[in-house]
């Protein structure tokens, strides 16, 4: 049975909890912050099957246009790395050239801004409605 790592849980929001993936929004407002967690037990996205690596990537790029869609950004940063919270999962953060970090990376920044319930209301119902797609 699948469990998310505590640490996600702790500080995200569920966007969506399918039976394949958990969708996460990290709860920093400053930067548009997806988190995408395939239920498996793998660690290493090599470690997958190429038909299951091709999910993934193909829920990544939903997730991206997703975010594209939805939040004014004008560049995304995709990874995953995994080095304080082994398990896997896909951080999908949008950038903007006037965000606090920019170019920098915004890994171990600590949010200046969080979410309002209503926020993270907003967010849930707009991926409901193009998840449907």
């Amino acid at each position: 049975m699948f469990e998310l790592h505590p640490q996600l849980d702790k500080d995200c929001f569920v966007i969506e909890e399918g039976d394949k993936f958990h969708l996460l929004l990290l709860n920093n407002a400053d930067y548009p912050w997806l988190i995408l967690v395939p239920h498996t037990d793998c660690l290493e996205l090599h470690h997958m099957d190429i038909d299951q690596q091709l999910m993934w990537l193909y829920k990544i790029q939903q997730t991206s246009i997703f975010m594209e869609k939805h939040f004014d950004i004008e560049k995304l940063n995709v990874a995953s790395i995994g080095n304080m919270v082994r398990q896997m999962h896909w951080h999908i953060i949008g950038r903007r050239e006037d965000d606090a970090l920019f170019p920098n990376v915004v890994w171990g920044s600590p949010a200046q801004s969080t979410y309002s319930k209503s926020q993270v209301e907003s967010i849930q119902q707009a991926w409901a409605l193009y998840s449907k797609k």
